[in-house]
């Protein structure tokens, strides 16, 4: 092993407005920044092996944007696009980046643009490489995720069932992870270089909010920065979130609401950040260990009668085009789980005909004797704490949302009890353990 070498970089990707949202089943222009959306990366290389990695201010970034991306940054500095992972923080006011939808449809040169940006901020973090250390530590944060299904009265689960009091909601349908893990670089004399973070809650507190915002971990990213500086990029690193929320359903139901509770949820967990570097030390010698290793597996599609496909073609087909262009689903239907059973019967069957199967990229990065595995679900939370029980004396950050996106993935349990999450599920109910295993699988692999 050689001297270990850090670049950062941090680049506005924010959009040229007005823009459309891609984080919900609206289609209206959105005219206001909260505050802007970044591309952080960090590229790390020991003499031996590169690696690079980009986390956006973004819901998803789709797989043959990630490919254009790694060809770019391949192209321009020679490092491998293999080597390169990009992840979305998961913010669900960000611009369309291309989700199969129905119902909005993004902006090829818009996209083309922030693709662009990332590129730039993936080049300049290779190119800017010096000497530095890695720390590496973990703490827990309370009231900032929590599992936002439960079942009901009627025996079936629900997202988001507000109300303390609410007497149709029975009990919680499964667990949270706690957990925040990070990692950070410095240089030979302790100045901060950046900071990872892993946390597993998803970013919807703007959810319907007429503006673009990093959402919570934009406000933990600015907490961050104002202790050790704006110039430091810290990389959200989204973990299992595909059925956890910021919110408290059975003690508070303004808790994570709204710019306050934005703050609040962000706060916290900046605090733990914060805590946690100001407790550890870095690895005393100034090498450590790279490895890279992935893994492709083409996972069936879930099953569909063409009866489905049929009725949800015949209910679209039937909205009038001069709504479809104004389209708002919540109006169309009042119903989010029917606007998502809709859309994914019909994008579900035509990805059926073009891919035959769902192909999944899983990544796994050792850097000392902390591993990072990487996939592109919405997985349910249940999976990570299974990857990470198996793996008790290492530490492992399960990262989502990597290298492109294939929506959400719950157990078999949540698939029994239905619900928003199931109704937009593409992968059979073996996919989350066909995941799991080859996450499993992949770091014993990166550790030996």
């Amino acid at each position: 092993m050689h001297q270990l070498y850090v670049g950062t970089c941090q680049t506005d990707i924010t959009p040229e407005l007005p823009v459309i949202l891609g984080g919900m089943f609206r289609k209206y222009p959105v005219d206001q920044v909260l505050d802007p959306l970044y591309a952080s990366s960090v590229a790390v290389d020991n003499g031996e092996t590169t690696a690079v990695l980009i986390s956006c201010d973004l819901g998803i970034v789709q797989r043959d944007t990630v490919a254009y991306i790694r060809r770019q940054i391949e192209a321009i500095t020679g490092v491998p696009g293999e080597q390169v992972c990009v992840m979305s923080t998961h913010t669900h006011t960000y611009p369309n980046m291309g989700i199969e939808s129905i119902y909005t449809k993004a902006d090829v040169a818009a996209v083309k643009r922030i693709a662009d940006l990332i590129v730039s901020s993936a080049v300049t973090a290779i190119q800017n490489k010096i000497p530095a250390r890695m720390g590496y530590g973990k703490g827990f944060v309370n009231r900032c995720a929590t599992n936002r299904r439960y079942i009901m009265s009627n025996g079936k689960s629900k997202m988001h069932p507000t109300g303390m009091n609410n007497p149709d909601r029975l009990m919680v349908e499964g667990p949270a992870d706690k957990e925040v893990q990070i990692a950070w670089f410095e240089d030979l004399d302790g100045n901060f270089l950046s900071v990872l973070v892993n946390f597993a809650s998803h970013p919807t507190i703007y959810y319907g909010c007429k503006w673009i915002s990093a959402d919570f971990p934009g406000v933990t990213r600015s907490i961050i920065q104002k202790v050790y500086g704006a110039h430091i990029p810290v990389l959200y690193l989204q973990g299992a979130c595909g059925n956890t929320a910021p919110f408290d359903y059975e003690h508070d139901d303004t808790w994570g609401r709204g710019i306050e509770g934005c703050r609040r949820i962000g706060t916290i967990l900046a605090g733990e950040v914060i805590k946690i570097m100001a407790e550890k030390k870095p690895i005393p010698n100034e090498t450590i260990r790279i490895d890279m290793r992935r893994t492709r597996h083409d996972i069936p599609f879930r099953d569909i009668s063409a009866d489905d496909v049929a009725a949800a073609r015949a209910v679209w087909d039937a909205i009038p085009a001069e709504r479809k262009e104004k389209l708002d689903a919540f109006e169309l239907f009042a119903d989010l789980e029917k606007a998502a059973h809709i859309n994914n019967m019909i994008v579900l069957d035509n990805l059926i005909r073009k891919y035959g199967k769902m192909p999944v990229e899983i990544v796994a990065l050792r850097l000392h004797d902390l591993v990072i595995v990487m996939n592109p679900a919405e997985l349910f939370v249940e999976y990570q704490l299974q990857i990470k029980q198996h793996f008790k004396d290492t530490q492992v950050m399960v990262v989502e949302l990597a290298n492109g996106w294939i929506s959400y993935v719950p157990t078999r349990l949540a698939i029994a009890l239905g619900g928003y999450e199931v109704s937009q599920r593409r992968v059979c109910q073996e996919g989350g353990q066909i995941i799991t295993d080859a996450s499993i699988e992949l770091v014993k692999r990166v550790i030996g």
